[in-house]
């Protein structure tokens, strides 16, 4: 089938140079570097939580290393440990804790999830063990405080204490934990969420049973779901009380304090991230063909769910003509503000493959128009915006050859231009894309362009592909990757396995059977390589290396390293956190 001509989108020449050097998959040379140890040894172990303008949180295992580091008197605990790198500092908390998930950080504040239970202490003053406390760390001054008891019961962990912007923070309080109605109507069992805005040293209940999710870019309102059979009412006016998670939309407007009902049943985009839900102040959340009575897909029932504009403003809302199918709502659809536009994901399909189309809406107007093309596989990690409103998506070909390589059977990277609605199909196939600031990063895999990116004489690997719009450049390593590459849109940071490159030492320790960490600094090509390793044979992912500001931490496995001891604790069997400015 002939190739068609891609419609070219209207950006600037350096842009488009940028498109003409994917289009053809140019190849940069790595500069020559002797592999060295890594630098930026911080001589501790642990699991990187999070990595913010040179902040660095960790979660530290005592057995692993061996060190009572909260004072209890045992090595079996995990604690909360800050690395202050520009000016060297640290601090630990002891508080015993059970995974980086009960960590929030929002850069100058820190809240940590005590468990009653594993401290023996009754934290919050209800008379028994059993409960969840969050403790806040004021980072700039150096104090902490438990938050304030009525605020205290946790339900749960994962998503229950939230940063929705550094100095405001969402607890959800369950009435069972501490015994206490907090909305009313009668019952303990509910879970209530409070806003506590750090800065102003309020603490403002929602006083309904539900949840508050997302800030709006103004900082002004908070957008969430208030749960009917925990108020026990009929809050969306169908004359009936919801089953458990049936959540109708609210706003709170945390100038004037007022709580609006927006009145119709909603699922909000997955995360809380504001930046991603909103565009021109709406927010896109999904609704059901049967809450607003009308048939928008034609198929003669009222099962569909259907994509929703709100403004939190007014507390009303626009449904649109975009819909998905019953049942699968945002589990499987992917939404994203990018300029002044929403772009939104809709799975048209499960088996055997997943296929999503894309359109843009207009939230505004409501208006929806298709983009024309078939994702599928990763796409939850696609749609990220890269220079200004150009769009990476990775496009299933679907027996429709779109690369030239005679199959139909690849991922082909389409760019589009969000506010145009032009697109151009680079040709390029690749597995992942996504972009920050300036880059763009794709991951390309030999057996799908049948060319041998690092000369080992097989087509078996995969290789990064950076194009930096900045420059005009576009940079290939002829490395073997064997990790999703991770990018601040200053550096691209990505491990190589030693056996996937003919068998090459690259960190020096006699051996050809770990996994090397390089950076690739987009501005001049050149390739770094760190001396960090880990064991070969596994797909290692970004809570290994993080970069933020031209910041780096990672973690380097001893025995990979070539048996050498980085913490001083005489056995060569931990891994050692390392980090430092590039």
């Amino acid at each position: 089938m002939p190739r068609r001509s891609p419609r070219q989108p209207r950006v600037s020449c350096r842009v488009a140079t940028v498109l003409t050097g994917l289009a053809l998959a140019g190849v940069t040379d790595v500069a020559s570097s002797q592999a060295v140890v890594a630098p930026g040894n911080l001589g501790v172990g642990g699991s990187v939580v999070s990595l913010r303008d040179g902040q660095l949180v960790l979660l530290r295992n005592e057995l692993g290393e061996g060190v009572d580091l909260n004072g209890d008197g045992d090595t079996l605990d995990e604690v909360a440990h800050v690395e202050f790198l520009p000016s060297g500092q640290s601090v630990t908390f002891a508080p015993d804790l059970d995974g980086p998930e009960w960590i929030q950080d929002a850069g100058t504040s820190l809240t940590i999830l005590r468990r009653e239970s594993k401290e023996g202490v009754d934290l919050n003053g209800d008379g028994d063990t059993l409960d969840f406390v969050p403790e806040l760390h004021d980072l700039r001054a150096g104090t902490s405080r438990l938050l304030d008891p009525v605020a205290s019961g946790i339900v749960g962990v994962n998503g229950t204490v939230r940063f929705v912007a550094d100095d405001l923070l969402v607890v959800r309080s369950s009435e069972a934990a501490i015994g206490v109605d907090l909305n009313g109507d009668g019952d303990v069992a509910d879970g209530v969420p409070h806003v506590l805005d750090l800065r102003a040293g309020t603490d403002t209940s929602l006083g309904l049973g539900g949840d508050l999710l997302f800030l709006d870019p103004t900082g002004r309102y908070l957008v969430g779901r208030v749960f009917e059979r925990d108020e026990q009412k009929d809050l969306d006016g169908d004359g009936v009380v919801g089953p458990v998670n049936h959540g109708v939309v609210h706003v709170l407007d945390l100038r004037t304090g007022a709580l609006t009902n927006v009145g119709i049943f909603g699922v909000l985009p997955p995360g809380p991230d504001g930046r991603r839900a909103f565009a021109q102040g709406r927010m896109i959340f999904q609704t059901r063909e049967s809450d607003l009575g009308t048939d928008l897909d034609g198929d003669g029932a009222l099962d569909a769910n259907v994509f929703t504009v709100l403004d939190p403003a007014t507390g009303t809302y626009l449904p649109t003509t975009l819909t998905s199918p019953a049942g699968l709502f945002t589990t499987f659809s992917m939404v994203r503000a990018v300029g002044d536009a929403f772009l939104v994901s809709v799975t048209t399909n499960i088996s055997p493959y997943l296929q999503q189309r894309v359109y843009r809406v207009d939230p505004i107007t409501g208006a929806v128009s298709p983009l024309g093309v078939t994702t599928g596989g990763s796409f939850l990690e696609q749609l990220q915006p890269s220079y200004r409103d150009v769009v990476a998506l990775v496009v299933e070909e679907f027996g429709v050859d779109m690369s030239g390589d005679g199959d139909g059977d690849d991922r082909v990277l389409h760019l589009h231009d969000v506010p145009s609605g032009n697109a151009l199909v680079t040709g390029l196939a690749c597995e992942l894309a996504y972009g920050t600031g300036e880059l763009l990063v794709c991951t390309v895999r030999e057996a799908d362009t049948g060319v041998d990116g690092n000369g080992d004489g097989d087509l078996l690997d995969r290789h990064a592909l950076v194009a930096d719009f900045a420059t005009g450049r576009v940079h290939a390593p002829p490395l073997a990757i064997d990790s999703i590459p991770v990018t601040d849109g200053r550096f691209v940071a990505f491990m190589v396995d030693e056996s996937y490159q003919a068998g090459t030492d690259l960190n020096g320790d006699g051996d050809a059977d770990d996994t090397v960490l390089h950076v690739l600094d987009p501005r001049d090509g050149s390739v770094r390589v760190l001396g960090a390793a880990e064991p070969g044979g596994m797909l290692l992912g970004q809570q290994l290396v993080s970069l933020d500001g031209g910041w780096i931490a990672f973690l380097v496995d001893e025995a990979a390293a070539g048996g050498v001891d980085l913490n001083g604790d005489g056995d060569t069997d931990d891994e050692i956190v390392h980090a430092f400015e590039l």
